[in-house]
């Protein structure tokens, strides 16, 4: 003992001396000590500085720096302009541990870098508790953030701490203030938000320094206990297991006497009930929390297992290094534990460290599986809970049904998942929720492929890994009235099903119920999982409306109809290779064709393979002729296709009517093919070369002999209200109602592919394609209604080589007519006939033609077609075209005929003869006739030239020039009657006939009858043929008709090759309205050298008997003698008295 004490002593008095030689190196040789510390350094350190003395005692050193600065590989990390380090001495020394009592800083930099990496020095830094530390203009930085560090500690014991700090970071400014008299303290702080802990080395810290706070708070320090009031903002911040949402509130901390309370107010989320406090108790070491919810709005964990909890009087406590603690579940919505959310949890539990028991009660609970909706449960039970796993055993209650549920469920997945589940009369969203999470597949079959009723059942034993398909398994389902949807095109349904499920196989068994609406009275069959093979088995019975449903056509079959039906095969859910062989036996049915013609098939029976092909023979009747059906089909479980074949002979008028266009008659035996398809109704295909059938028409392209030959396609669908679609070489028929027909008709050629639109158009459209029509046809045609009143065209389309209408040739003739409504619209093209028409709902017509040359008019002077016409509603214009030598640049005219009334209106014509315009902008020129009345009515500006090259004209009168403003209207053509108006012209070359009494271009002209005037004047026998005509040159008249008299506005001239004659006057009418008693002057004015023998009568009085022989005679000597006389025409137009008054 003596020896180890003096072996103590020695080694303490040798640790002494070497203290001793330590503090005075130290204190007399500051800059030596620090380079040889600097040595022992590691590498990568650089110490550099460029004064270093010692300002303090021998046992409290303080070192002063000028210009100090620290390097970590080649990176400043420390630098200060001055700055003063002070330290207690004290035996620690030796050991590395070194306690700091002084710290100040000027214009310091310091940056904080990660050091994990490094060597560092084997150097511990304590701080003193009576410290002194002082910053001036300090910067302090760490990963992009600094901050400005300005003043003064004194002391870190409470009672004696006195100090100011601010902070300036990030344009905020924080600070921390503490004053104490000794005994106590007081103290602000205001921090703003900023990551405060990655300032801190601090390693077990570095999961929380990106968190972002910060607080402000005032309290106060005593021996006693302590008071802290303020407030808390934290920033949304994200860590490896959870999320800290946003969140702000104020906070109260007291303590006194080793009892705290903590109170929260005013958070944006509250997770603790802010009436009750939290209450700590450091003497017994518990703590009480009254009231505690976390949501995600709060807390937002990875991969947990709830995300919401409520809980009440929660109570823990601390002892020999466990945690008791219990409490009272108010709402726990858990996550994924078996189910996908069970919402809406009440219970308790209790538990001591990581191990917890629970107790579920009763409540109105949700649950979720899946993507389903939530459903609403009660649930009881209890359980427990520990870090490896996971045990359950719970009722879930809904409605009339209940699950019993055990669940064991290991959480590091080294224990097997352990499932035992019953439940009875359960809904569908129920079964879904039950069904482990490895059943993906068969879970999305019956969300997607399923439609249950509210009376299920289900058993389920499980056991093997939660994700592994190749644990044990055993699963039962019992079904009542439910669907199984397979694809689009095929579901089952049924009125009760059984579905049994192990490792290996699927067993299912249905009765009774239907398969895509093919009715079955039994089915059950096998699934091998690791094959994907499907085998089943089915009966079948078959009632004719069953059939006929199927088939998608009721009328096709009677209810007569009965089936029994075997089926059984396999099917690939992989591969979707199958086989299936079904039997059918038929019993004797009948398909109504058309009216009273009825297909009678016997007893027979019927083979199908794959639900593809079918084959058949039955024996048959038809139209009382014994015959055999071939019965073939394919794509039975798709688009079926089945046909019927047989050979009968058929009459065509019992599917085609009598049109008027054509008749049909006799008989033909015809190749008939009745199919049926799915989704359509059934279809007859007829061909026959139609020999013994005649078609009668008035168009020859339309007629055929019974003894020739013409290959004919017949269709015929809708039997009910036949349509039915004919193509030979005549004709091209589809007709989809014979009450109203609609469809299309291509007569002659084949229907350009242009065309091929109007056999989808509505109403009757009819194509017309020849090389030629005769006139005759038109004729026929025109004398006969082509169509019934109930065929409505809606489109007329034609395409002719050459056509004569009215002995005008035309070729390459084109065009088309639609009717809508009651509104028209056409065109036609060709070589010589070119224009578009229109007629609207109101019956105006409108006709517009160009380029169009007609040679050929006599059509026009016919009356007896436009007779008929009562009423005339039209517009025509022509445009660079002509009639006969009439060439038309331009001509617009509006047509008006109702019942008597004839009215050319707005006369507007520009032409190489004639010329009609209105008198005046706002007068319009027309030509109206009212055949009951007789009365004429005529306005315009007329230039007429060469009326012998005129139609119509011609006919009636020989000028070549005449231009005059007509406005007249008169009763009677020929007598003028009550004529009133005025009429202003010139006309040039005007032949007078003599022949008649009332002469038409005498009467138009208006003035007199010139005839019975000169016989008269001369009287002379004027049935001489010389005397038979009269060439005026030149006419020029202005006359007024008003109600009594006829007056001549302006002289009326009238100039031939020996005279000019010079009219003055005016004629009055008499009671009824005509020209009767003159008043009249004439001046004539004999042209010397013309020998005009009856004007040398007229002055000469020669005999009535006198030739022209003699007259020239007689004048042959003095007629240059001869100059201007005057006289006076008096009396009645009809036996006027001329007297000579010079």
């Amino acid at each position: 003992m003596k020896k180890i004490i003096i072996h103590f002593l020695f080694v303490a008095s040798c640790l002494s001396w070497v203290l001793v030689f330590i503090l005075s190196f130290i204190f007399f040789s500051p800059n030596q000590t620090l380079q040889l510390f600097n040595n022992f350094l590691p590498s990568s350190y650089d110490l550099q500085y460029s004064e270093v003395m010692n300002k303090g005692s021998f046992l409290n050193p303080i070192l002063e720096f000028s210009n100090i600065s620290i390097q970590i590989n080649d990176v400043q990390v420390y630098s200060a302009n001055k700055s003063h380090y002070g330290f207690l001495v004290s035996p620690a020394l030796i050991i590395g541990k070194v306690t700091m009592s002084h710290i100040h800083l000027e214009e310091a930099n310091i940056l904080l870098a990660d050091y994990s990496g490094q060597k560092m020095p084997k150097l511990k830094i304590n701080l003193d508790k009576n410290i002194s530390i002082s910053f001036h203009e300090t910067s302090l930085a760490h990963l992009g953030s600094e901050m400005l560090i300005n003043g003064q500690l004194d002391s870190l014991i409470p009672g004696l701490a006195n100090g100011h700090i601010n902070i300036s970071h990030h344009g905020k400014i924080s600070n921390l203030s503490i004053d104490s008299d000794g005994e106590d303290s007081n103290f602000l702080v205001n921090l703003n938000t900023l990551d405060w802990l990655k300032f801190f080395p601090n390693d077990y810290l570095s999961s929380s320094k990106t968190m972002q706070f910060g607080i402000t708070a005032i309290g106060s320090l005593t021996p006693k206990g302590s008071s802290i009031k303020g407030s808390l903002n934290l920033e949304e911040s994200s860590f490896s297991s959870l999320t800290i949402k946003k969140n702000y509130g104020s906070f109260f901390f007291q303590s006194q006497n080793g009892l705290s309370i903590l109170s929260l107010k005013n958070f944006l989320h509250p997770f603790v009930d802010e009436q009750f406090p939290i209450k700590f108790n450091l003497r017994n070491n518990t703590i009480a929390i009254p009231n505690l919810f976390l949501s995600n709005e709060v807390l937002e964990f990875q991969d947990s297992r709830f995300s919401n909890v409520v809980v009440k009087d929660i109570f823990a406590t601390f002892k020999s290094g466990a945690m008791k603690y219990s409490g009272k579940i108010i709402d726990l919505d858990l996550l994924n534990v078996y189910f996908d959310e069970l919402l809406n949890i009440q219970g308790f539990f209790f538990g001591t460290n990581n191990k917890v028991q629970f107790t579920i009660t009763p409540s109105q609970s949700l649950i979720k599986n899946k993507d389903s909706d939530h459903h609403p449960i009660q649930i009881t039970g209890e359980g427990s809970f520990t870090d490896s796993s996971f045990h359950l055993e719970s009722r879930v209650a809904e409605l009339a049904g209940s699950i019993n549920l055990k669940l064991h469920l290991p959480i590091n997945q080294s224990e097997p998942l352990t499932v035992k589940l019953s439940g009875q009369n359960i809904s569908k969203k129920i079964i879904l929720a039950s069904l482990p999470q490895n059943f993906e597949s068969v879970s999305e079959f019956l969300t997607n492929n399923t439609e249950l009723s509210f009376s299920n059942n289900i058993f389920l034993d499980f056991k093997g890994s939660a994700s592994d398909m190749q644990s044990s398994v055993k699963l039962k389902l019992s079904f009542d009235s439910s669907r199984i949807i397979i694809n689009e095109g095929l579901d089952i349904s049924f009125g009760r099903g059984l579905i049994e499920m192990n490792k290996d196989r699927l067993y299912f068994h249905f009765l009774p119920g239907f398969v895509s609406q093919i009715p079955f009275r039994e089915l059950h069959g096998k699934l091998q999982f690791s094959t994907q093979h499907l085998q089943y088995l089915s009966q079948h019975n078959f009632l004719g409306n069953e059939i006929s449903t199927l088939l998608k056509d009721s009328s096709l079959l009677t209810d007569t109809l009965h089936a029994k039906a075997s089926s059984k095969g396999f099917f690939n859910l992989v591969s979707q290779k199958q086989f299936n062989s079904l039997s059918i036996k038929t019993k004797s049915f009948s398909i109504p064709v058309y009216q009273s013609n009825v297909l009678n098939l016997k007893a027979g029976q019927l083979f199908a393979i794959d639900f593809d092909r079918v084959y058949g023979k039955l024996p048959s009747q038809f139209l009382n002729v014994d015959s055999t059906i071939f019965l073939r089909g394919k794509n039975l479980l798709d688009n079926y296709e089945l046909d019927l074949l047989l050979e009968a002979p058929l009459q065509p008028t019992k599917f085609i009517p009598d049109m008027s266009i054509f008749k049909v008659s006799g008989v033909d035996v015809f190749s008939a093919i009745l199919s049926v398809t799915k989704n359509s109704s059934p279809v007859l295909k007829i061909f026959s070369e139609l020999k013994g059938v005649e078609f009668n028409s008035r168009l020859p392209f339309l007629q055929k002999s019974k003894l020739s030959l013409l290959p004919t396609d017949i269709v015929i669908t809708n039997f009910l209200d036949p349509e039915v679609f004919i193509k030979n070489s005549l004709i091209e028929l589809k007709i989809n109602s014979f009450q109203i027909p609609e469809g299309y008709i291509a007569i002659g050629k084949e229907m350009p592919k242009k065309y091929n639109f109007i056999k989808e158009a509505q109403g009757l459209n009819v194509y017309l394609g020849l090389d030629m029509i005769a006139p005759g046809i038109l004729s026929n045609l025109a004398q006969s209604k082509t169509f019934d009143k109930t065929v409505n065209i809606n489109n007329f389309f034609f395409d002719i080589g050459t056509l004569e209408v009215f002995n005008n040739q035309f070729s390459a003739i084109n065009g088309s007519l639609t009717i809508k409504n009651r509104e028209l619209k056409g065109v036609i093209n060709s070589d010589k006939l070119n224009g578009i028409f229109a007629k609207d709902a109101s019956g105006f017509l409108r006709i517009e033609l160009e380029d169009t040359h007609l040679q050929d008019i006599n059509f026009l002077k016919s009356s007896a077609s436009s007779s008929q016409i009562e009423t005339i509603n039209a517009r025509l214009k022509m445009k660079n075209s002509s009639i006969q030598q009439l060439e038309i640049n331009s001509l617009d005219v509006y047509l008006q005929k109702n019942k008597n009334l004839l009215t050319i209106n707005n006369i507007s014509l520009s032409s190489n003869l004639i010329s009609i315009s209105p008198l005046s902008k706002n007068s319009k020129a027309y030509f109206s006739v009212d055949s009951k009345n007789d009365i004429y009515k005529l306005r315009g500006s007329y230039l007429v030239k060469d009326s012998m090259k005129i139609p119509i004209l011609q006919s009636y009168t020989k000028f070549s020039y005449f231009n005059g403003d007509i406005n007249l209207q008169w009763q009677n053509l020929k007598r003028l009657q009550d004529i009133e108006g005025t009429l202003n012209f010139i006309l040039k070359d005007f032949v007078v006939s003599n022949q008649a009494t009332n002469s038409i271009a005498l009467n138009l002209l208006g003035v007199l009858n010139l005839k019975n005037i000169l016989g008269k004047v001369a009287n002379l026998d004027l049935s001489i043929n010389e005397f038979t005509s009269t060439q005026l040159n030149r006419v020029e008249g202005d006359l007024v008709f008003g109600q009594a008299r006829a007056r001549l506005a302006s002289p009326l001239f009238i100039d031939t090759n020996a005279a000019k004659m010079k009219w003055i006057g005016q004629i009055n009418k008499n009671s009824s309205g005509e020209l009767s008693a003159l008043d009249l002057n004439l001046d004539l004015r004999v042209r010397i050298g013309e020998n005009i023998p009856w004007y040398a009568a007229i002055l000469g009085g020669i005999p009535a008997v006198a030739g022209s022989a003699i007259i020239s005679e007689i004048f042959e000597a003095n007629i240059n003698e001869l100059s201007n006389y005057q006289y006076e025409v008096l009396g009645n137009i009809d036996s006027p008295k001329i007297q000579r008054i010079n």
